[in-house]
């Protein structure tokens, strides 16, 4: 019933998941016998396939604070979760690599230092000791975070430019890489399967088209 009244049916799923995840806990502290969620059909979702133009990019880069204009373009470069991204810090570049650890799959991986990408780490003040703090010098939220991005978006939209999310970046990095195994270590993909998934989507074919002309 929760699932076929609720409005924003990916945001319904997200939900289901953590209420299956509560009721799972209570299952194992002998609460409840079993978990009501467990044979309730997802919403059927579909697939990001948004792919964000360089020139869209910069566009929109126009709009945004130094900070996050150097933020997108080490994404552009690195393609970690924005999560990951947030958490940072000035020591985790040295001349062997990024240290970077990757949350969602809890595991840390180490990428190859750039002259590029270390011009970009010097543009940054060196007020705190993440790379993104917030004013006070603590590690942005991820909540503050999206509220700066809605807000220049916003704003980008309506200069007329078609709305992308921070997440969308990630893709566009997958997408530019030519090789997918290469892609996958750097997104830190469990599966082969998900990287091509991700350039799959949106990865576009250009055919030519057939000429009416007569020689």
């Amino acid at each position: 019933s929760y699932r076929d009244h609720r409005t924003a049916k990916v945001r319904a799923n997200r939900e289901l998941a953590l209420l299956s995840h509560m009721f799972n806990c209570a299952c194992e502290w002998g609460l409840m016998k079993t978990n009501p969620c467990t044979h309730v059909r997802k919403n059927k979702e579909k697939p990001r396939d948004r792919y964000v133009e360089d020139e869209e990019l910069e566009a929109f880069k126009v709009l945004c604070p130094g900070w996050l204009q150097i933020y997108i373009d080490i994404k552009n470069l690195i393609g970690l979760r924005q999560q990951d991204m947030l958490d940072l810090k000035f020591e985790d570049f040295t001349a062997d690599g990024v240290k970077a650890f990757i949350k969602k799959v809890r595991r840390k991986i180490s990428i190859k230092t750039t002259d590029e990408l270390i011009k970009l780490v010097g543009l940054l003040p060196k007020t705190s000791a993440y790379l993104f703090p917030t004013r006070t010098g603590t590690r942005m939220s991820d909540e503050g975070f999206q509220s700066t991005w809605g807000r220049r978006m916003d704003k980008f939209v309506r200069g007329g430019g078609v709305r992308f999310t921070e997440h969308d970046i990630r893709g566009k990095v997958a997408t530019d890489i030519d090789d997918p195994i290469q892609a996958q270590r750097l997104l830190a993909h469990s599966s082969l399967k998900t990287t091509e998934g991700y350039i799959k989507q949106r990865k576009t074919d250009r055919v030519q088209p057939h000429s009416r002309r007569k020689e």
